[in-house]
Parts: structure tokens; sequence; C-alpha cells
């Protein structure tokens, strides 16, 4: 656990870096690492939203979905999950944006 710690802190610090130079190419990374082992759920769906705004792409979709949902932001979740709807030819997104509506 020690070492897990010490990789997660090193990461978080490049993530930090990385997204200060070049917040356009890392912002969906960056939200994907926060949300998870970098345990920063308000970051993460912010640099999620902000990727979602600067390029609305299936990926973005599915990346802010999932994060605001860890996140505990349902109706952000609910609302993105509604702009998608089920018609998306993307199988992954599709199954997401259902379980999502469904709990909405």
């Amino acid at each position: 656990p020690g070492a897990a710690q010490q990789f997660i802190e090193q990461a978080r610090s490049r993530y930090d870096e990385l997204l200060s130079r070049y917040p356009a190419a890392f912002a969906d990374h960056g939200a994907e690492f926060f949300s998870g082992p970098g345990d920063q759920a308000q970051r993460a769906l912010e640099l999620a939203l902000a990727n979602l705004d600067r390029r609305p792409t299936e990926r973005a979709y599915l990346v802010a979905i999932e994060v605001a949902q860890s996140a505990g932001h349902s109706d952000v979740a609910c609302t993105l999950a509604r702009n998608v709807g089920t018609d998306t030819a993307n199988r992954v997104l599709r199954t997401r944006v259902r379980s999502t509506l469904d709990g909405c």
C-alpha cells in the first residue's frame, strides 16, 4: 500500500504538470485518473466537462457521464445521457446512456 500511494502521488504530480501545459490534450485522461486513484472527484468532473465542451465526441460523453456518476452528480450524468440519446452507434456509450437513464 505504501508503494502504491507513492506511485499515485507521482502520477498526480505528472498529471498536474501535463494539464498545466497541455490542458486540451490530457483533460480526458486526467478526468479518468482523478476520478479513480487520484481521488479528486470534483476536479475530475471539471476536467471531463471541459473536455466535452472542447470536443463533444462519443468518448468525451462517455468519460463525462462516468465521471459525473462516480462523483455523485447523477443530475449531471442524466443531463449528459439525455443529450446523447440511445440511438448512438457506439455500443459502449449506448449501454452507459441506457443504464444512466434508467436511474434518472
